[in-house]
């Protein structure tokens, strides 16, 4: 986990009712061929359905993180600037088209974000 240069302000809202749900989803042949397992996160509505689900690398200083504040900081949308565009390899798609992409995606409303409580399933 990376934390932001004390210089850095941005202004995430709190969205009640929200949470973000890290779930084991432990799959052994990985673990014993790989070393590695995996957690599921899913961001769920105040009603509990599943608005969005992802899988990750297990990172347990992510996780004592969250447990600690109690709370992540949620980003969701197609233009994140996280994966390169199509036909684009990752060593061409430099942080400034990163960051262009994710403001872009802020404009048109594709990616939103804000604070929501996280739940530990491990």
């Amino acid at each position: 986990m990376r934390r932001l240069p004390p210089d850095v302000y941005c202004d995430l809202p709190w969205i009640p009712g929200w949470e973000l749900h890290e779930i084991p989803d432990e799959q052994p042949k990985l673990a014993q061929c790989y070393g590695y397992t995996y957690s599921r996160l899913e961001l769920r509505t105040p009603d509990g359905e599943i608005y969005s689900r992802t899988w990750v690398p297990h990172d347990p200083e992510w996780t004592a993180a969250a447990r600690r504040h109690g709370y992540v900081v949620c980003l969701c949308g197609v233009e994140l600037g996280i994966r390169a565009p199509y036909a684009t390899t990752d060593g061409k798609h430099t942080p400034h088209m990163r960051y262009e992409a994710f403001r872009r995606g802020c404009a048109l409303g594709l990616t939103v974000g804000g604070l929501v409580a996280s739940v530990d399933h491990r």
